[in-house]
């Protein structure tokens, strides 16, 4: 019999500089199959066996123009700008993932 499979909604902390350090902790084996915001907050979804052990998973962001890690490229995210809201500024957010082998 197959385990059920749930999707999740995971926070992707803005980490140290430019995204940076930022660490998820999300079911092993999970499957990321979108990145979106919510207000003003970078949220991945996932496919992910609920009853699988938490695993930590390194994730950043990066602005458009700006030097990237050698990471493994997740989605892109676009944010109202906190600073101009009234103005329609938006930020446009390329997710990254760190693969570790």
């Amino acid at each position: 019999m197959s385990r059920e499979r749930e999707v999740w909604k995971f926070e992707v902390p803005p980490g140290e500089v430019h995204g940076h350090g930022s660490t998820v902790s999300m079911p092993s084996g999970a499957q990321i199959i979108s990145v979106g915001t919510q207000s003003t907050i970078v949220f991945i979804w996932a496919i992910v066996d609920p009853e699988a052990q938490l695993t930590e998973r390194r994730l950043g962001y990066f602005p458009t123009g700006s030097p990237l890690p050698a990471w493994d490229y997740v989605g892109t995210a676009h944010v109202l700008n906190p600073d101009r809201p009234a103005l329609g500024s938006w930020l446009v957010w390329h997710v990254f993932e760190e693969v570790l082998f």
